[in-house]
């Protein structure tokens, strides 16, 4: 019966991990590469252990649980490790990748305990397999586990490094939550040494990865995967909760709409890749004014922006010159001059129905705003 229930549990872990593969293969997810790494791995390490299970205590499969401790000790150390790759490697945006100096000092311990689990057939290293086909822990075993919880430890070093750095504060918290990962494994291996069931590991390893991938697809899903601001399903639902407060959810705050001068010939003069760049740049200045001014920013659409933001008209305007000068600053190269026209709308008490008339009273002021200011020259 205790048979079963683990390799029920080991199932329930590959089928988990199975789904987020596919997932991940089929979905755009930022460094999904060593993301699939992390599941594919976590997926070897519950196969491992479900092969163990049913072969264990019988003797005339002894060849078959030592290929299966093997693999699992190997992995017991490699899926932190390709956790930490994936860490290193970004969670939702770019860092630099590891010198090999680090490569190196992270490759050597899984070689050491790759060579000591190869051998342990013969010198009972890491494990040992009487002739009834019985499984032991050997003197090795311990420093296997040790390196794991290292490496645990590092990746979650890692992200609260990277999260330290972040401006973006939804970022942030999806850097701290992505260490569950390394906590509820952990916690998995500690309750499954204290009470002997095997299984336990692997399913916490696949709840964790499932719950870290959910976390960084939903993030992803309600950002534009151009410009990295939110998106207008996620300007549509921050306005719904925020109305949902009642009537004094929006009371001195202020619509700021933007759009970029003269985008399309730009679009038709240098190309789209050019406009595409021009929209990204633009992102990365809102989304600092947005984390400078505690505000929320999104594209609208095409090379349109909205912002809302609370406080007077002074912190408003604060914001629009803020904004502005850092797209002037910013180098574009000398074929043209980016600039952008932002027109502002105080938002009284309104029902959520009022949103869209509010909106297009900023994108009035806003053309008012473009029609004032000199052409863009190209």
């Amino acid at each position: 019966m205790e048979r079963i229930l683990l390799c029920s549990l080991n199932i329930l872990a590959l089928a988990i991990l199975l789904g987020l593969f596919f997932d991940i293969k089929f979905r755009h997810f930022h460094n999904s590469r060593k993301l699939k790494n992390v599941v594919v791995h976590c997926a070897i390490f519950s196969f491992a252990e479900l092969a163990y299970n049913l072969t264990y205590g019988k003797a005339e499969l002894i060849p078959f649980q030592h290929l299966a401790n093997i693999v699992y000790y190997i992995e017991l150390v490699a899926v932190p490790c390709s956790w930490l790759f994936f860490v290193t490697g970004g969670i939702v945006t770019k860092i630099e990748p590891l010198t090999f100096s680090r490569v190196l000092f992270i490759y050597l311990p899984i070689l050491i305990v790759g060579i000591a689990c190869g051998i342990s057939p013969f010198t009972g290293f890491v494990y040992s397999i009487d002739n009834s086909g019985i499984f032991r822990n050997g003197p090795f075993a311990e420093y296997v586990s040790f390196v794991s919880v290292v490496f645990y430890l590092a990746a979650v070093t890692r992200s609260l490094v990277l999260a330290s750095r972040e401006r973006d504060p939804d970022l942030w918290v999806t850097y701290y939550i992505i260490n569950a990962f390394c906590a509820i494994p952990m916690l998995c291996a500690a309750l499954q040494l204290y009470t002997g069931v095997g299984g336990v590991l692997s399913a916490g390893e696949a709840v964790a990865v499932f719950y870290v991938c959910t976390r960084i697809k939903n993030h992803q899903i309600s950002l534009d995967p151009l410009t990295g601001l939110n998106n207008r399903s996620q300007l549509n639902y921050y306005v719904r909760q925020r109305s949902s407060v009642g009537i004094c959810a929006f009371n001195n705050s202020w619509i700021v709409m933007a759009d970029i001068d003269k985008f399309k010939k730009i679009n038709d003069t240098f190309g789209h890749l050019e406009g595409d760049f021009a929209l990204a740049s633009i992102g990365r200045i809102l989304k600092d004014a947005a984390t400078r001014f505690d505000c929320f920013a999104s594209r609208y659409g095409g090379d349109e922006f909205v912002i809302i933001i609370d406080g007077d008209e002074k912190r408003v305007r604060s914001l629009c010159d803020y904004v502005e000068k850092n797209v002037v600053r910013s180098e574009y190269g000398s074929r043209y001059k980016l600039t952008l026209s932002m027109g502002i709308a105080r938002i009284p008490d309104f029902s959520q129905d009022d949103i869209e008339t509010l909106m297009h009273q900023a994108d009035k002021n806003m053309y008012s705003v473009k029609q004032s200011k000199s052409l863009l020259q190209v």
